[in-house]
């Protein structure tokens, strides 16, 4: 399956060994490695949530972060707005990513349906970046369409 039939992507590695010990972490930094990609060393990372109407979602709690071997292809920023019987939870997210998506220095939106849900709905927009603190902006702007929005 390609990432547009699963509406994801992921990595996994995985190896096994039988004596005491044997699972430090210069060993699990080692093999997370192998993913390594090089193309940044740093990203803006937060995580916000907000219950209620629709205000501007700022990361009072935003830093910046060397970035992971196994995380350095990227930075990304993701917001993502839910409506649940009337009440709405927004959130905005900033990190490293493992990946360099397809929605590259554009933002791409898509609403998700949840078939039989009438009371149920999510948007969310996501967006990423290959230059260091390159998510320091935000963009993003995730609006159900009974909402009053910026």
């Amino acid at each position: 399956m390609n990432e547009d039939e699963i509406g994801f992507e992921f990595k996994d590695c995985k190896t096994v060994c039988q004596e005491d010990g044997c699972n430090d972490s210069r060993t699990n930094v080692e093999v997370l490695s192998e993913y390594s990609t090089g193309t940044v060393k740093s990203c803006r990372t937060c995580s916000e949530t907000k219950i209620g109407a629709y205000n501007d979602l700022e990361c009072e709690n935003e830093e910046t972060i060397d970035c992971p071997a196994y995380a350095d292809t990227s930075c990304f920023t993701a917001a993502y707005t839910r409506e649940f019987d009337g009440t709405y939870s927004h959130q905005l997210n900033k990190g490293c990513s493992s990946f360099k998506s397809n929605f590259e220095d554009s933002p791409t939106c898509f609403e998700i349906n949840h078939n039989g849900y009438e009371n149920y709905r999510e948007e969310t927009c996501k967006e990423s970046c290959t230059e260091d603190n390159c998510n320091e902006a935000i963009s993003l702007r995730p609006c159900l369409d009974n909402q009053i929005c910026p």
